[in-house]
């Protein structure tokens, strides 16, 4: 390891115990969720530390440590409400049973038959 990897180092860890907060604030309002949030901050100063010598010199390491946690927060997001997409209905009472609650949904202005009409119309050459 070199002086300058060393110097590297040390100033992800100054960043990470003086601006943790914030990247916890600013993370906890992407993931929805203060315990995600964390582990987002952590995921994505190591990436930054693993990654650190492909930084170039045209910003600053601050912003740079900024768009990887934010990359790690929106990844995650996005993950997490892709399984969940899949989930199953929640069960009543915890008795494993689905509940049993009508879907509260407003019904559609349109029937079905005139949407298909609707629709072959507008294919229908004239």
């Amino acid at each position: 390891m070199g002086h300058e990897d060393d110097a590297s180092v040390a100033a992800l860890e100054e960043l990470y115990r003086s601006r943790y907060r914030r990247f916890l604030r600013v993370a906890t309002a992407v993931t929805g969720s203060r315990e995600a949030a964390a582990d987002t901050v952590q995921e994505g100063f190591a990436r930054a530390l693993r990654h650190r010598h492909e930084v170039r010199g045209e910003g600053s390491l601050e912003a740079w440590v900024w768009r990887t946690v934010l990359n790690v927060a929106r990844t995650d997001t996005r993950r997490s409400r892709r399984e969940t997409v899949g989930d199953p209905p929640e069960t009543a009472a915890g008795n494993g049973h689905p509940s049993v609650q009508p879907e509260l949904r407003a019904p559609s202005r349109r029937s079905p038959s005139a949407s298909a009409r609707r629709c072959s119309s507008a294919t229908t050459p004239t």
